[in-house]
């Protein structure tokens, strides 16, 4: 079975909380990230090798994006 590529959306304490936990799950995987601070998803993407999106209609579109977890 291919992992499920997840998005995170909200990248302060509870999106990273979630994307540790994503990170410790052989099913899921952190595929991309989107907050409105580009710095922030910028350096979200890095430490959690995903990519970042330049918005949230780019990530809800995204094809490589199974599932979008909202941490806002």
């Amino acid at each position: 079975m291919d992992s499920v590529k997840a998005a995170i959306v909200g990248l302060g304490w509870w999106g990273d909380k979630l994307a540790t936990a994503l990170a410790g799950n052989k099913r899921m995987e952190v595929a991309a990230c989107f907050a409105r601070n580009e710095a922030a998803r910028e350096k979200f993407a890095q430490r959690y090798n995903s990519r970042a999106a330049e918005s949230y209609e780019a990530l809800a579109s995204d094809p490589g994006v199974d599932a979008i977890f909202l941490a806002t």
